[in-house]
């Protein structure tokens, strides 16, 4: 384990390489849980530029949508609108009997717990049509169940939000088919 209780700010080199290497292990230790992409994006490598304007969004929300500067010098501050995977997240989701539910997009978007999806705040469920019970949407990209990506309607419940259907805002068992609402491949 790295330690850095010997860092300090000065101008000799070896301080300067022992200032770098600290920053470095906290960098480390701070990503250790996201994405490989998002790692990649943030140490600067080239090896992911065909990504980034999916990644741009993302590192916002990353940082509570403060804005981040892009290489040309811009600043993001817009809600990411693209799965992690750089892939557009649609308006609208259709669910298991054909209906059709909202997806709002209010930013700014947090990273789902798996970092793989985002999570969206709805502030007024009921003027996109969905009950008063739900407030975020997650957004999740495909997996080999899902291979479309798929939606997850949650109630407000700040430590652990639970899935509820849209309409109706109950909570749901694992079984039931708007537990995890699979995009098609249309949406």
């Amino acid at each position: 384990m790295f330690t850095c209780n010997d860092m300090a700010v000065g101008f000799s080199s070896q301080q300067l390489a022992l200032n770098q290497a600290c920053g470095r292990a906290m960098q480390d230790q701070a990503l250790a849980g996201q994405p490989q992409w998002l790692r990649d994006y943030i140490r600067g490598t080239q090896a992911i530029s065909d990504k980034k304007d999916a990644m741009l969004p993302l590192l916002g929300a990353l940082v509570g949508g403060a804005g981040v500067r892009a290489p040309g010098g811009a600043i993001s501050v817009n809600p990411p609108t693209q799965f992690t995977s750089g892939r557009a997240v649609p308006n609208a989701v259709t669910g298991p009997a054909g209906e059709t539910f909202a997806i709002p997009q209010y930013g700014p978007a947090n990273l789902s717990n798996t970092g793989k999806g985002l999570v969206y705040p709805i502030p007024n469920p009921a003027s996109h049509g969905l009950s008063q019970r739900v407030g975020s949407v997650r957004v999740m990209d495909p997996t080999d169940s899902k291979q479309n990506g798929y939606v997850v309607y949650q109630n407000s419940n700040p430590t652990n939000p639970q899935a509820v259907h849209p309409v109706t805002g109950q909570t749901m068992k694992k079984s039931d088919p708007y537990w995890h609402i699979e995009f098609g491949p249309n949406d």
